[in-house]
């Protein structure tokens, strides 16, 4: 994944709208199979000179990204719901190049437990909630791959509030068969 979000809607391409493009990075960004496309995803998604202010508090680039990673590592299943999004455009001639997106989701993120083991399956859940604020840019900084996919939109600025509650999921007691 060349960080492009593109949707094959005939002979090429389609470029997606700002929130189409900024609910399809964040939710592959917690739906991540692996650490390889967790990287792929999140270096696509995010200016390598990113500005990160979550709670209200300045985070670097590396801080956010482990701290999102450590929440779908070994996910066993993830779930992500946008209730609102609304993308201000910076250039009405060309609408889905930049801008500034706003974002609420949640997410219900299920991990294994740190107390599981081969007698139980414990799981960890998370949920996450968020309300995101996203400025889109063109960035001028990124190489483009081989290839004709390519778009260099990077979130430039992110403006987070978000909570994270998490708890252990027992398994269920096993029923003796007669």
């Amino acid at each position: 994944m060349s960080g492009a979000l593109f949707v094959p809607l005939g002979p090429g391409p389609v470029k997606l709208p700002l929130t189409a493009w900024a609910q399809g990075g964040v939710e592959a960004l917690l739906k991540a199979a692996s650490k390889q496309q967790y990287d792929e995803v999140f270096e696509g998604f995010f200016a390598k000179h990113v500005k990160i202010v979550v709670n209200g508090k300045h985070v670097s680039r590396e801080h956010y990204k482990e701290y999102i990673l450590s929440m779908t590592l070994e996910e066993t299943f993830a779930q992500v719901t946008f209730s609102g999004s609304v993308a201000v455009p910076e250039d009405q001639d060309d609408p889905t190049a930049a801008g500034t997106v706003g974002l609420f989701c949640t997410a219900t993120i299920d991990q294994p437990s740190p107390l599981s083991n081969s007698h139980n399956n414990l799981e960890k859940v998370n949920h996450l909630t968020s309300s995101l604020n996203l400025v889109v840019i063109q960035d001028e900084s990124v190489i483009p791959p081989d290839g004709n996919t390519f778009s260099a939109r990077r979130v430039s600025v992110v403006n987070e509030v978000t909570v994270n509650t998490s708890s252990t999921l027992l398994p269920l007691p096993s029923v003796a068969k007669a």
